[in-house]
């Protein structure tokens, strides 16, 4: 009886080991991050569409903070390695986020750029790697870091292979924590639900894969005013609440959300307290969930 219980284990052993690498952008992808204070609040972020620069394809991320849609990733699969491309000065650099092909022992430069966390985080070690099965019946590996001396604020990133950090995907060195800047909740591609956590949410639902959330609000239109653009109708809208965020192209947040009440119609803002810039609008529906985003330049 023990040979056979010893050989199962030299089999499944021998599987783990000879699993293919799990992309991570092979499908259309989407992120819940959820974070917790007084209530629990969850946004989420997805792949939409690709862009060619200098040679190399890349998938764009849209919602939350990447709603100026200038975040693009970037995965080769031989390597098992993903970078985020972003503009910083007025031209696009790009960081090496994960190296899937480290092993127990091996170091690695966490970069966290436009993010909570310190651009340059520091090396880490990986400790220790451990597979998972998740909701799509695959082994997920997951990686789990330790700061090496010297770093001031240490933290404890988690990878998942196929998914990315359990913090901020462009946070690869983010301790993920439901305080402060979140953790992931929810993962989908288009075949599926692949990772959840219950913790402080009741369930996960496909937001914006399927489309419903983006074409909601297909039908605003938006209009700045030639003679004065800090001027700016939104015009389409349908009665309801509205939560509008102002975020620079890079997507960092320059304004606090704001709630408005709308009667169907037009809504007209006046944007004078800004810096000039461009500058990106977002509108999100409150009931449906569903949100517009647009460029807008302020003088």
């Amino acid at each position: 009886m023990l040979r056979w219980i010893l050989m199962g284990l030299i089999l499944c052993s021998h599987l783990l080991v000879g699993q293919s690498y799990l992309p991570m952008l092979d499908e259309r992808a989407e992120w819940h991050l959820t974070w917790c204070d007084v209530s629990c609040k969850t946004e989420v972020y997805y792949t939409d569409g690709d862009t060619l620069d200098s040679g190399y394809r890349y998938k764009v991320l849209n919602g939350f903070h990447y709603i100026s849609r200038s975040f693009w990733l970037r995965e080769d699969i031989a390597s098992q390695k993903v970078w985020l491309s972003l503009p910083i000065d007025a031209k696009r650099q790009e960081f090496l986020l994960y190296d899937f092909s480290l092993q127990v022992g091996d170091s690695i430069t966490m970069w966290n750029p436009i993010s909570p966390f310190p651009q340059n985080g520091g090396i880490y070690v990986l400790d220790s790697i451990v597979s998972r099965v998740l909701l799509n019946g695959n082994f997920h590996r997951f990686f789990y870091f330790s700061a090496t001396a010297g770093i001031a604020f240490p933290e404890q990133p988690i990878w998942v292979e196929g998914i990315g950090s359990l913090s901020l995907i462009n946070a690869p060195g983010g301790t993920p924590t439901w305080l402060k800047h979140g953790q992931l909740s929810c993962y989908y591609k288009v075949s599926g639900a692949v990772y959840e956590n219950l913790d402080t949410i009741a369930s996960c639902s496909l937001r914006y894969l399927g489309g419903e959330g983006v074409e909601s609000l297909e039908q605003i239109v938006v209009l700045q005013d030639p003679y004065n653009i800090n001027s700016i109708r939104i015009q389409g809208l349908a009665s309801g609440a509205y939560e509008l965020s102002l975020y620079s192209i890079e997507g960092k947040l320059a304004q606090k959300p704001w709630r408005h009440e709308q009667r169907a119609g037009s809504m007209d803002l006046t944007l004078e307290s800004w810096p000039a810039g461009l500058y990106v609008l977002r509108v999100l529906d409150l009931r449906s969930q569903g949100y517009y985003s647009f460029r807008i330049r302020l003088k």
